[in-house]
């Protein structure tokens, strides 16, 4: 029994953590609970676009690996060195409990395993790997080769020779922490999912009410860190997924401060940043990001105050543009992928089918497990469970949504698509949107 990968992947959570503080105070923006639980998707975002950046100019990230990161954790220290005291009393000490025991909990096969822990895991995340691999040691300075993209041949279920494109996002991620710790190509995927996880689950504490004390922020990140759909999803699917989804979270959190009428400016640089490596890192949500905050404009900002809105929404969308430039066919490719998705009744290659028939209310909320049924009545009052929270979730989430509050908006809008996608028999947009949901 080993805890080394645990202590590994929770000295780079923190780390990260310290990056995120680092900019806040940077930023002369308040070290509050909720700053400082969004602080590690902050410094996720912060590495992504920094390493892309420079991946873009042509160097490998064994070459900038160990001075990205120590310039991020030294800066970050020379900025929080009058400041510790602050960020000490800014984090909540149940919720940062609460995320130790979480990590514990997702990274227990890593006490028996080690770093081997699901060392090949699925194709996607293999994939990843492989392109953090190149990424670490060649960035964009050499070709790719077919070599470079084959998926490992250990896969029991693998098509043989199939490649896929050359990823980036959180393939630069892994190719950091492969420079940073040594550890091996495949080795690396498993702890940066549990860092992902941590990641998300501080997040999602952000979000949560600042009325709510420290106890009920560390019990929703306990509920949500044992939720059968989020980690089958941290899992299987890998870091993609789930770093997307704390930098949206993280994200959310900050919108709320975009739209007061003396906030400071230095959120919008916070929530530039967020988006930036939000879409670096899974463009899918970069698109619910868009959605949410156009609508959460509208609901909070007064009429007249739009028209200053509307101009900096203007600028920002052309700076985007500019920012962007060729990326945005990615973009726009990935909308209409998702409003394509399925093909009607007459589709005929279903293969994610858990929310199409009724036990997926039960599904959505853990009430069942993927893999057996339990006997009647177990089975049937389950499923009626599971209706009830699906109608009192929405009715909830309809309410406070016409108040403005961005996580029960984003609701409204995931049910929306998630409609969308039954109505299309889309199966795995479906599976997707009850991840996010």
């Amino acid at each position: 029994m080993t805890i080394v990968p645990w202590i590994v992947q929770l000295v780079a959570f923190f780390v990260l953590m310290s990056i995120g503080c680092g900019i806040l105070a940077a930023a002369r923006l308040p070290l509050t609970r909720r700053s400082v639980l969004l602080a590690p998707a902050l410094g996720t975002a912060a590495v992504t676009v920094t390493s892309m950046t420079l991946g873009t100019l042509g160097l490998a990230a064994h070459s900038y690996a160990a001075i990205l990161v120590a310039a991020l954790v030294v800066g970050s220290a020379a900025v929080l060195r009058t400041k510790l005291a602050a960020v000490a009393r800014a984090l909540p000490p149940l919720s940062a409990a609460a995320l130790v025991a979480a990590s514990i909990f997702i990274a227990a096969p890593s006490f028996l395993y080690g770093f081997s822990w699901v060392g090949f895991a699925n194709e996607d995340m293999t994939r990843t790997a492989m392109s953090g691999e190149h990424w670490r040691a060649h960035g964009l300075t050499e070709a790719v080769s077919k070599s470079d993209l084959i998926w490992n041949t250990n896969i029991a279920s693998a098509q043989l020779g199939n490649t896929g494109t050359l990823q980036a996002g959180t393939p630069d991620l892994v190719a950091v922490f492969m420079e940073l710790t040594g550890i091996g190509t495949f080795q690396s995927m498993m702890p940066v999912v549990v860092i992902a996880f941590m990641c998300l689950l501080a997040a999602m504490g952000a979000m949560m009410p600042w009325r709510l004390g420290d106890r009920w922020v560390a019990l929703a990140i306990l509920a949500l860190a044992t939720s059968g759909l989020i980690v089958y999803t941290a899992v299987n699917q890998g870091a993609d997924e789930i770093i997307g989804l704390a930098l949206f979270c993280a994200y959310t959190a900050v919108l709320p401060a975009l739209w007061r009428p003396r906030a400071s400016r230095s959120w919008f640089i916070i929530a530039a940043l967020l988006l930036a490596g939000l879409f670096e890192l899974y463009v899918p949500l970069t698109i619910f990001a868009v959605l949410l905050t156009a609508a959460h404009a509208f609901l909070r900002v007064r009429r007249r105050r739009l028209g200053p809105l509307l101009s900096r929404a203007a600028l920002g969308a052309a700076a985007a543009a500019l920012f962007l430039n060729v990326y945005l066919h990615n973009v726009a490719l990935t909308a209409t992928s998702m409003l394509k998705s399925g093909s009607g009744p007459l589709h005929d290659n279903i293969k994610f089918i858990a929310f199409f028939i009724p036990p997926g209310f039960a599904y959505l909320w853990g009430l069942l497990p993927l893999s057996s049924y339990p006997p009647e009545p177990a089975m049937s009052l389950l499923i009626v469970l599971g209706m009830a929270l699906t109608a009192a979730f929405t009715v909830l989430a309809v309410q406070r949504a016409r108040r403005g509050n961005a996580p029960a908006l984003m609701a409204v809008i995931c049910l929306v698509f998630f409609a969308y996608f039954f109505v299309r028999m889309a199966d795995y947009a479906l599976y997707k949107s009850a991840s996010y949901i």
